[in-house]
């Protein structure tokens, strides 16, 4: 999420990590837009409606992108400590922002107990004082580790752990009675949350970004992944602004719309 001075042996910015979250980003916008216009709004709700339905599918491809290429940038940040608590220190403000101050000002639904940042941040926090574990475990071995771990634990919101029906372990029904256990994909009756990404099975999907940044990060890339793509990078540097901003800004344009086309 956050810009990453991610360099190559060769001391050159990847500049195609910018341009793929430059690419999550936009998408993500969008995605936002829609939803906004079709929940909050009646002018043009019934196109957005229709169009955030065509959408739905992709988000997860987007997010799980999103996640992996922050994983990989992790592993090439120069201060990891640091991004990590400021994010921590971001998603706490967008919680306390969203859970507390946009109910009250009749913003309902808007709540995010724990969302792609905050996820982010605990994985670059896992990362950053676990970072001697990660480096002495092969990529061979974390690359497909992490890969099982993630499929092996999406099944969590049902109650149970299991990959293509092997290894299944049932979860105790009394862990779904209560929300205590949110953050680990672990909820109970009448949780809701606007941007949920639970560390269970996500996590998984961060490291797996982390584990491929360190197979790559020592060799030479193809040239192409250096060529710099003005936009689609600035927007991918600007990632972590724009995703703070981007819901209130949708918000205010929409409201200014629904007063013009009255």
């Amino acid at each position: 999420m956050l810009p990453i001075s991610a360099q190559s042996s060769m001391n050159k910015r990847i500049e195609i990590l910018d341009m793929l979250r430059g690419v999550c980003v936009v998408l993500m916008v969008i995605y936002h837009g829609l939803y906004v216009s079709s929940q909050y709004f009646t002018f043009g709700s019934e196109f957005a409606a229709k169009w955030f339905g065509f959408l739905e599918p992709m988000q997860v491809i987007v997010a799980s992108m999103f996640i992996m290429i922050s994983g990989f940038s992790a592993q090439l940040s120069a201060k990891p400590k640091l991004r990590a608590w400021l994010l921590v220190c971001v998603a706490a403000i967008i919680s306390g922002v969203t859970i507390l101050i946009l109910p009250r000002i009749d913003i309902p639904r808007t709540e995010i107990w724990f969302g792609i940042l905050h996820l982010l941040a605990c994985g670059k926090l896992v990362y950053a004082y676990g970072k001697a574990l990660f480096e002495k475990l092969s990529g061979f071995v974390g690359l497909p580790l992490c890969l099982f771990l993630f499929f092996y634990t999406a099944p969590v919101g049902q109650r149970f752990f299991s990959i293509l029906g092997m290894f299944r372990v049932n979860l105790p029904a009394w862990l779904y009675e209560r929300n205590w256990l949110f953050f680990l994909g672990i909820k109970g009756p009448g949780f809701v949350s606007w941007d949920w990404f639970p560390l269970l099975p996500w996590v998984f999907l961060f490291f797996f970004g982390v584990f491929t940044g360190k197979m790559v990060k020592r060799d030479q890339l193809p040239r192409f992944c250096y060529k710099k793509r003005p936009l689609l990078g600035f927007i991918g540097r600007s990632s972590l602004v724009i995703y703070i901003t981007h819901v209130p800004l949708l918000y205010g344009l929409f409201t200014l719309v629904g007063m013009i086309a009255k």
